[in-house]
């Protein structure tokens, strides 16, 4: 409801004294919003990859960073809104900042192709390339923790057949064969069976939670990862639980149980390394750059590969 009331503020707001200087049949336009849904200020826009990424100018980010909390969205020439996600870089020299628009994974064909013919442009490019290079880190790193994340219990591949009579674990041992061979189908049925014999069996559970995490139904595994602590309080599935929260994108909710595992485990190398992912996603440079120096504390190897996500 609120992002509706911000779209019909910027299609229905009349434009200020300066929008004069505006040339109208640019196609996009980035807007501030304040918290009473008013119009701060606007500046054209240029979409410069087919990502959702803009440059616009300086004036317009210097205004925005003096109150962070206003919305700062673009609008393009059908109406359509899209609230920026992050800033990229920007330089005073050529009075040019890059955002990335929050596009849900869309793409935009209606671009402007930038070539590298003057230090402007050379400036936007490695800008972008060097922020799309630092999302292919982020998604490989949040690849690793689903495959990194052990399927219990570990046996050999039997080779036969399970009877509904065989009992819970029998379905186990089959269901952790197909994970492996990542038959997820095959292999929820057999956990399902093993649930319906025993539906507090600790293992069967954390089980279907790695399944379902790692077929992107998130939200069935974070209530299978809550009913497996409720039965355990063990600590380790608070790790599980905030490493799942960064895969699927609820960072502050990763925070506070890494935080909260932390306490107990400060020598965990992955779980350190996750705080400082979850604090660069939010946008926290302080709290990541802190973290990075508690990493290097504990394993200078780890951090270097934090250090190349994060600043390189």
């Amino acid at each position: 409801m609120h992002r509706l009331i911000i779209m019909l503020i910027v299609v229905l707001t009349p434009l200020y004294s300066y929008a004069s200087k505006i040339n109208t049949s640019e196609a996009y336009k980035v807007y501030i919003i304040d918290k009473s849904n008013k119009v701060i200020l606007f500046s054209p826009a240029r979409l410069v990859d087919e990502s959702g990424i803009i440059t616009v100018n300086i004036k317009i980010i210097k205004a925005w960073l003096e109150d962070v909390s206003f919305n700062l969205l673009l609008k393009d020439e059908m109406g359509n809104v899209y609230f920026i996600e992050n800033l990229i870089s920007y330089s005073t020299k050529h009075d040019i900042a890059v955002l990335s628009l929050e596009t849900k994974g869309k793409r935009f064909s209606k671009i402007d192709k930038l070539i590298p013919n003057s230090t402007k442009n050379e400036f936007i490019l490695n800008s972008i390339n060097k922020y799309i290079q630092k999302t292919k880190k982020i998604e490989q790193v949040k690849t690793e923790i689903i495959e990194k994340t052990p399927v219990e219990p570990k046996i050999e591949f039997p080779k036969k057949e399970v009877s509904p009579e065989s009992g819970v674990k029998e379905y186990k041992e089959l269901a952790g064969v197909l994970l492996k061979q990542r038959k997820f189908i095959e292999a929820e049925e057999n956990l399902q069976k093993a649930l319906s014999l025993n539906s507090k069996d600790k293992e069967t559970i954390m089980m279907m939670a790695i399944l379902f995490t790692s077929t992107g139904r998130f939200k069935e595994a974070e209530n299978l990862y809550k009913r497996a602590y409720e039965l355990t309080h063990s600590i380790e599935i608070k790790k599980k639980l905030a490493s799942l929260y960064v895969i699927s994108g609820q960072y502050n909710e990763s925070i506070k149980y890494l935080q909260s595992y932390i306490k107990s485990n400060p020598l965990d190398v992955n779980a350190q390394f996750t705080l400082a992912l979850a604090y660069h996603l939010i946008g926290d440079k302080e709290s990541a750059f802190n973290q990075y120096i508690n990493l290097k504390r504990i394993d200078s190897v780890k951090a270097e590969e934090l250090f190349e996500i994060l600043y390189r």
